[in-house]
C-alpha cells in the first residue's frame, strides 16, 4: 500500500485556527483518501475526559468533556459548528469532582436524547470511595438532573456503557485496578455485580465469543456475559478467560499492566479480534490477537503491528473507507513515538502502512463523526496534563480539498434553504453519492417518530429507533413506498405498515414501527461510512436480535437471533408509489407478466426468491429478495384497498421462517423489463451472513 502526504495552507474558520491538512491515499481501488484537519478547540483547557454526541439535540455532533483539579466541577460541551465552550452543569454535593480516567455520553433512559455518565469523588485528588451517576438530559442539553447508581468504591480507570443482559436497557461497568463493577439496570434502580480480577487498566465492551451479546474484554483477558438476564446478576456466572497473560503479569510500580483495548474484526474473517497497547511504558508493540476457535475460547495467536513508546491512543475502526479495519495509536509526549498516526490494515492484519497525522503527542484519544459526514473523526488532548485541546477532521468520506469544498458550499446551500433532518409528507430528499446518516431524525409524516435517516442515492430510509423497524422508504420522486402513521385506528392506512415486521406474537412482537402492539428495541449504529451505514437491534427480552445494512443501492434486513421455539416472517406492508391504486402490479421471478393487485399470491416463490411491485405511472418497481430459498410458503394480498401485504414465510398468519441467520434484501430498480429485473438482482451482492 503506497502513501502519500499532501500539505495545504491552514485557514480560519468560525474563530478556530484550522492547522495543517495531512493526506494519504492507498494503491487499491476502494480505499479513499486519507485527509485530517486539524482543530484547535481552546489553547488552555484540558479535555481530560471527553466523548462525543448530540447534547443539544441539533443534529449536530457536539465534544462533551470535563478536566480535573480544583475547578473541575464543571462538564462542559464544544458546541458544533463554531465549537463555542458552553457549561452544561455544575457538579454539586459532598460527592462533586469527577473522578474516573473514563466518561461516556449515552441515552441512559431511551428517551431520544443523550445523557452523560461519570464518577464522581470527594475531592479533586481523590481516589477513594465515591459515587457512580448519570445525568439526565431534561431536553436540548440546557437542564439536568442527576441520578446515582450508586456506590463507587474507588477511582475508576474505565467506564463501557452497553446493554448487557439484553433488557433493552443500558448497564454500566467501571474498571477499577483489580475490580470491575457491573450495574445493571433495572426497571427502578440497578443491581450490582462486582467481578475480581488482575489488574491495573483497559476495558472495552465487544462480542469477543460471537454469540450476539456483548462482553467485558480487559487487558489480556475476558469476561463472557452470560446468556440469560438472570444469569447476569451473579458473579459467578462471569467467566474469565485468557488472551495473553503478558498483558497482566509485570511487575514493579502502578505502571504495571496498563493498557488500551480495542476489539473489531481485523483479520476480515467475521469473528471479533482483540488489539492491546502499553499505555504507560515504553518497548511495548502494539499487537493484535486471533482467537483460533470462532467462540473466543483461544488459544490466541499474536500478531505485532508496530513499537509505540507509552501509547494511549488505541482505537479500531475503517479509516481510509476500504472495507477493513484499520488501527489508530498514538504515543504520549514523553513517547519518542509521540503523536498520532494510523496503522492502514491491508485486508488481513498481516501488513500495515503508517500514515502520520501529528508528533506532539496524544492522550486517551476519543473517534467519533463530529460533523456526520460518514466518516470518523479524532478529538483528544496532548498529554493528561497538556492543552490544547484538538479535533482532527476526516475527510475520507470527500476525497480530498476539492471535494471538501463542495461538502462546504452544499452545507451553506441547505442552511440557506432551511433544510432539516425531518421529514414532512411528500417531501423529496437530497441525493448524496453515498450513503450518508443522520441518528437524530423525526419522521413527522409518520406521527413524528424518532428515527435514523439513511439517504443513498436510490432511497431514503427512515429506521424508527423504539420499534426497530423501516417507516418510511421514499424514492428518488419522493414517493413514500411504506407510508407508516402512528395514529392509533389508521390500521391499513397507518399503523399497520412498515419493513420488515418480522416478529409478531412470537414471545413479543418486534422491528416494526411503533405502533400499540409493538415491544420495543434496543438499536445502535455499528458502522458509518459512505459505503454502508450498519444499525442492530435487540429486542428488550433479549431474545430476538437483527441488523439493518444500508447500501448505495438497497437495503439488507438480517435475523441474527432468535428463540429455538419461535418463527418468524419477512413482510412487505405499503403502497406503491405512495398510494395504493387498482393499476398497481407485482410480479415474481416466476411469473413475468405483471399481476393485478386483486390477484393474490399464495405458495412458495422459486429459486431465486425475488418479487417486484410496481405502480402504472412510474418507471420503477420495488424489489424484495429473500438470499436463502426455502420451500416456505409466501403470501401476497390486498387490504382494505389500502394496503399491499407481502411475506416470506407466511401463510394466513402462519410464520414459518425458523433459522438464522437470513436476510431479506428491499430497495429500488430504474425499470419495469421483468429480464432487466431478475439481472440486476442476480448481482445484487449475497450478504457474508448467508452460505449459499
Amino acid at each position: 500500500m503506497s502513501l502519500k502526504k499532501g500539505l495545504q495552507h491552514g485557514s480560519i474558520l468560525g474563530g478556530l485556527a484550522l492547522g495543517l491538512a495531512f493526506t494519504a491515499s492507498a494503491a487499491s481501488a476502494c480505499a479513499k483518501e486519507v485527509n485530517f484537519q486539524e482543530v484547535i478547540l481552546d489553547n488552555t483547557y484540558i479535555a481530560y475526559e471527553r466523548d462525543v454526541g448530540d447534547v443539544n439535540g441539533d443534529g449536530a455532533n457536539d465534544l462533551i468533556c470535563v478536566t480535573e483539579g480544583p475547578s473541575s466541577t464543571n462538564i462542559v460541551a464544544f458546541l458544533a459548528p463554531s465549537w463555542t465552550r458552553r457549561t452544561l452543569l455544575t457538579t454539586s454535593g459532598p460527592y462533586r469532582y469527577p473522578r474516573a480516567d473514563d466518561f461516556k455520553v449515552r441515552d441512559m433512559d431511551n428517551d431520544g436524547d443523550l445523557d452523560l455518565v461519570t464518577r464522581l469523588g470527594l475531592g479533586p485528588l481523590d481516589d477513594g470511595p465515591g459515587i457512580a451517576v448519570w445525568y439526565e438530559n431534561l431536553g436540548g442539553g440546557t437542564s439536568w438532573v442527576q441520578h446515582v447508581i450508586g456506590n463507587s468504591p474507588e477511582y475508576v480507570k474505565d467506564i463501557v456503557v452497553v446493554d448487557f443482559d439484553r433488557d433493552g436497557r443500558l448497564d454500566v461497568a467501571m474498571r477499577m485496578d483489580s475490580r470491575t463493577q457491573i450495574w445493571l439496570q433495572e426497571t427502578n434502580g440497578w443491581t450490582e455485580v462486582m467481578l475480581n480480577h488482575e489488574p491495573h487498566e483497559g476495558m472495552e465492551a465487544a462480542d469477543a465469543d460471537m454469540d450476539g451479546d456483548p462482553d467485558l474484554v480487559l487487558n489480556g483477558f475476558w469476561f463472557a456475559t452470560p446468556n440469560t438476564p438472570a444469569a447476569c446478576r451473579s458473579a459467578t456466572n462471569w467467566i474469565k478467560h485468557t488472551i495473553d497473560a503478558a498483558w497482566f503479569t509485570h511487575t514493579g510500580d502502578w505502571t504495571a499492566n496498563s493498557c488500551k483495548v480495542a476489539v473489531a474484526d481485523i483479520d476480515g474473517d467475521g469473528t471479533n479480534d482483540v488489539a492491546f497497547s502499553h499505555s504507560e511504558r515504553p518497548g511495548y508493540a502494539v499487537a493484535w490477537y486471533r482467537s483460533s476457535t470462532p467462540n473466543g475460547a483461544g488459544p490466541w495467536s499474536k500478531q505485532p503491528v508496530t513499537i509505540l513508546d507509552y501509547c494511549h491512543t488505541l482505537q479500531a475502526a475503517d479509516w481510509d473507507l476500504d472495507g477493513d479495519v484499520d488501527l489508530l495509536v498514538g504515543g504520549m509526549t514523553k513517547s519518542q513515538h509521540r503523536g498520532l498516526k494510523l496503522m492502514l490494515n491491508n485486508g488481513t492484519g498481516m501488513n500495515w502502512a503508517e500514515f502520520i497525522i501529528q508528533t506532539n503527542g496524544s492522550y486517551s484519544a476519543e473517534i467519533g463523526d463530529i460533523d456526520n459526514d460518514g466518516d470518523l473523526d479524532i478529538v483528544g488532548i496532548r498529554n493528561w496534563d497538556a492543552a490544547p485541546s484538538y479535533l482532527y477532521r476526516s475527510n475520507a468520506g470527500g476525497g480530498g480539498p476539492e471535494e471538501l469544498m463542495s461538502v462546504g458550499q452544499a452545507i451553506a446551500d441547505d442552511a440557506a434553504a432551511g433544510e432539516t433532518d425531518v421529514r414532512g409528507a411528500g417531501a423529496s430528499t437530497p441525493r448524496a453519492s453515498g450513503v450518508r446518516l443522520t441518528e437524530n431524525a423525526v419522521d413527522e409524516s409518520a406521527g413524528g417518530v424518532r428515527c435514523y435517516k439513511i439517504e443513498t442515492p436510490t432511497a431514503t430510509y427512515f429506521l424508527e429507533k423504539v420499534g426497530a423497524g423501516l417507516s418510511s422508504l421514499i424514492d428518488k420522486d419522493g414517493h413514500d413506498w411504506l407510508g407508516y402513521n402512528s395514529t392509533p385506528g389508521s390500521r391499513a392506512g397507518g399503523e399497520f405498515r412498515g419493513f420488515p415486521n418480522a416478529v409478531h406474537q412470537q414471545a413479543g412482537s418486534y422491528f416494526h414501527p411503533k405502533n400499540a402492539g409493538t415491544d420495543p428495541s434496543t438499536t445502535k449504529v455499528e458502522q458509518a461510512s459512505p459505503e454502508r451505514v450498519s444499525i442492530s437491534a435487540v429486542s428488550s427480552n433479549g431474545l430476538w436480535a437483527c441488523r439493518y445494512d444500508f447500501f448505495p443501492t438497497h437495503c439488507t434486513f438480517t435475523m441474527t437471533r432468535m428463540p429455538p421455539d419461535k418463527k418468524y416472517w419477512v413482510l412487505y406492508e405499503g403502497a406503491p408509489g405512495g398510494q395504493f391504486d387498482a393499476t398497481d402490479w407485482w410480479m415474481t421471478s416466476a411469473m413475468s407478466q405483471p399481476k393485478p393487485m386483486t390477484q393474490p399470491h399464495e405458495g412458495d416463490i422459486p429459486a431465486p426468491e425475488w418479487i417486484v411491485f410496481g405502480d402504472a405511472q412510474l418507471s420503477r418497481v420495488l424489489f424484495l429478495l429473500h438470499h436463502e430459498d426455502d420451500g416456505h410458503p409466501d403470501r401476497f394480498y390486498q387490504m382494505e384497498m389500502k394496503l399491499t401485504v407481502f411475506g416470506f414465510g407466511r401463510q394466513g398468519l402462519g410464520k414459518f421462517l425458523d433459522h438464522v441467520p437470513q436476510s431479506v434484501s428491499i430497495g429500488f430498480l430504474e425499470t419495469t423489463n421483468h429480464t432487466e429485473v431478475g439481472r440486476a438482482l442476480d448481482k445484487l451482492p449475497r450478504p457474508a451472513s448467508t452460505n449459499q
